[in-house]
């Protein structure tokens, strides 16, 4: 049994998610509910949780500050926010778990599955998992594109910068990121994702399969409907996307 706490300054908020996490309650026991970062800080000293169900903003400051004043915590996070244009960037670009208000019966079992299948990290995942917060906290406040994003994987959670990205191909609902210095990360995220997240100035959805980091390009062969990139690799364009790529590398030339 997990052993759960929602923290969130609306009381209402707190009643809507307690009573669609009764579906769980066979694997989620709700131990606590706290209404500010002074007393979540409390209750998860006292309450010892394994998950946390952290609003963003609370009135006494935000869930960032909440995590960095219990630095021991080991358990797991999903964010409950209001504001989408957090969850966009901000999170997904840290695989950050979150949910958006009103909470959706939907996504809260996407949400449950996800912690179920990925368990809590170990010690390391847990110090990449505080870099990505730092970095989300961030991105929050400058609503720019994510210089490094998180990638999860079978093998853990890798903080990649998305420069050294050449591209991405699609794998069902997973995806293969292809780095500048020949390797290769499957990660745990469809590519659509990474096209919402990444910075739109540098990154192009070339094909239905691919999306790839135009500053890695070598060249662009409309006739034959491909790219060659720095590293000798090519990717195809499809015809439809192929006009708008050739505009799209036209406005982005020096």
């Amino acid at each position: 049994m997990i052993k759960a706490v929602l923290i969130d300054d609306q009381p209402e908020n707190r009643d809507h998610l307690r009573s669609q996490l009764l579906a769980h309650a066979d694997r989620i026991e709700i131990v606590g509910e706290a209404g500010s970062v002074h007393a979540g800080i409390a209750l998860i000293g006292y309450a010892q949780p394994d998950l946390l169900f952290l609003d963003v903003e609370l009135s006494d400051g935000t869930g960032f500050d909440l995590l960095d004043a219990v630095p021991a915590y080991t358990g797991r996070v999903v964010f409950v926010t209001a504001f989408e244009k957090y969850a966009v960037r901000a999170f997904r670009s840290n695989a950050i778990d979150y949910l958006l208000k009103p909470v959706g019966q939907d996504d809260l079992e996407q949400a449950v599955a996800r912690i179920f299948v990925h368990g809590f990290s170990d010690e390391a995942n847990r110090q990449l998992y505080r870099r990505a917060l730092q970095n989300a906290a961030a991105l929050r406040e400058s609503q720019q594109p994510p210089q490094q994003i998180v990638i999860s994987s079978l093998q853990g959670m890798e903080m990649i910068d998305a420069s050294k990205i050449t591209f991405i191909e699609a794998d069902n609902t997973y995806s293969n990121v292809y780095l500048s210095n020949g390797s290769k990360i499957t990660a745990s995220r469809p590519l659509l994702e990474f096209e919402e997240i990444l910075d739109d100035a540098r990154f192009f959805r070339v094909h239905r399969s691919y999306l790839i980091n135009v500053n890695h390009l070598k060249r662009f062969v409309s006739r034959d409907a491909y790219a060659e990139l720095v590293s000798g690799q090519t990717v195809p364009v499809s015809r439809r996307k192929s006009a708008a790529f050739s505009s799209f590398l036209k406005g982005s030339a020096c």
